[in-house]
């Protein structure tokens, strides 16, 4: 009988744990809203994408969370005031490579360190690219634009860019690098007017992001030639990767929701799993396919290993690029 007795208690003390999906957090949190930062203007893709999560997130922890848009200087402002934020829970950043992996190249001086400020929480996705020609352009197929682009004539070939050490300028200096072209960059204030010229025919080439590019695609105003991923898109399963052609090319922009460094572990976990949760989501899953973005299950342990080689990677390009900030 004692031994019968013992199991139900063990049973009962253990019950709770058995059946919650949420890992305990501090007692009392959170005891107020919460805030979002974005390092970009309200309807951007990374502000749609904050408030959609934001939104939702809120439900779930019975506290508004509110997305503050602090954009300027290559979203780096936004990081700054996320560094420096209290690690008590109550500030989070959705940030992305530009400020996390390409700025602490790019700038003489940050004050922050994207590795030793920052926890991350969860990586909603990625962002490729698409590389588009002029619907009337001569190159039919990706093999005769980096056949052109090898050749000696390949400099006369202009891309356009959303700017100077923007995500896709450099991502378009790693496909030099790596496949050997000549290309000649022309940077745009924005990635609609270099799209613009590129349907106008001033430019001949733009790397850019799915988004950006299909809607020029869809109007019969640029011809899609391939995407920077190493596998095909589950939306353009007809666009060759560019890896085809250009052997281990990969290139992408990506999100990440991050904390100050020293909030607490309960904290981090229960945001990190609600996170997750809402991404899992099938209302959460349709908006994030038509901002073009692929979806990813890359567990947290491997996010600050992740951020690090993108800091490599893209500090590479950036050389490549001759590329900097004042």
């Amino acid at each position: 009988m004692r031994s019968s007795r013992r199991s139900v208690v063990v049973a009962l003390a253990t019950w709770p744990l058995a059946v919650s999906a949420q890992p305990a957090a501090t007692p009392g949190w959170p005891a107020r809203p919460l805030r979002v930062l974005v390092g970009f203007p309200p309807g951007q893709a990374s502000d749609i994408i904050a408030r959609a999560y934001a939104e939702e997130l809120g439900k779930s922890l019975g506290q508004p969370v509110i997305v503050e848009n602090r954009p300027g200087a290559g979203a780096t402002i936004a990081a700054e005031m996320g560094a420096r934020a209290p690690a008590d829970g109550y500030t989070l950043l959705y940030s992305s490579s530009g400020p996390l992996a390409i700025a602490p190249h790019m700038y003489a001086k940050l004050n922050y360190d994207s590795i030793r400020d920052f926890e991350p929480l969860y990586q909603g996705g990625i962002v490729p690219y698409i590389l588009v020609v002029n619907s009337s352009s001569p190159y039919k197929t990706l093999q005769e634009l980096v056949a052109q682009g090898r050749g000696a004539n390949g400099a006369a070939i202009n891309y356009g860019s959303g700017g100077n050490g923007t995500t896709s300028h450099l991502a378009m200096e790693m496909l030099k690098a790596e496949g050997g072209l000549k290309f000649t960059h022309v940077p745009y204030k924005g990635s609609v007017p270099a799209l613009n010229d590129l349907a106008a025919g001033a430019v001949q080439v733009v790397l850019e992001t799915v988004s950006a590019t299909l809607p020029y695609v869809k109007n019969g105003k640029a011809r899609i030639l391939g995407i920077s991923m190493t596998r095909r898109h589950p939306e353009l399963p007809d666009v060759m990767p560019i890896a085809e052609v250009v052997p281990g090319y990969e290139s992408a922009a990506w999100g990440m929701f991050i904390t100050p460094t020293g909030t607490p572990a309960p904290i981090v976990n229960r945001l990190a799993a609600e996170l997750e949760r809402i991404t899992q989501t099938p209302a959460m899953r349709e908006r994030l396919t038509a901002l073009g973005v692929i979806t990813l299950e890359r567990p947290r342990a491997q996010l600050k290993p992740f951020m690090q080689s993108e800091l490599e990677r893209w500090g590479k390009a950036v050389k490549a690029s001759g590329a900097t900030m004042s």
